[in-house]
């Protein structure tokens, strides 16, 4: 059931652009749930574990142009190594929806 429901999300992801207000509230809700483990500088443990595990140019989440808003959502639901994953009653699917696409698409609006 909530492997369909993600791929239901994403393909009504892929079917819809992002306006300036969705990515606006995907980045308030990257920053409520993500900022404190991933934002550049020093001190936040997910980007400095991604700078150990991977290198520094995927380090900082919102500087990557590598990731999918699949891979974002699915990491994001079932965590990943030290990184505890967000049940459906944290963050709804809709809401992680946009925090996956402020995340994927942040990089190609900073360009």
């Amino acid at each position: 059931m909530r492997l369909e429901r993600i791929t239901i999300m994403l393909m009504l992801l892929a079917t819809h652009t992002s306006s300036a207000t969705d990515l606006e509230q995907g980045r308030a809700l990257y920053i409520h749930y993500c900022g404190a483990c991933h934002d550049a500088g020093a001190g936040h443990p997910g980007t400095m574990r991604l700078g150990v595990s991977r290198d520094q140019a995927h380090a900082v989440l919102t500087a990557r142009s590598d990731l999918t808003t699949d891979y974002v959502m699915q990491i994001s639901r079932a965590g990943n190594q030290m990184m505890p994953p967000f049940r459906a009653t944290e963050i709804n699917d809709a809401e992680l929806a946009e925090l996956a696409a402020y995340v994927t698409q942040h990089y190609k609006h900073t360009q």
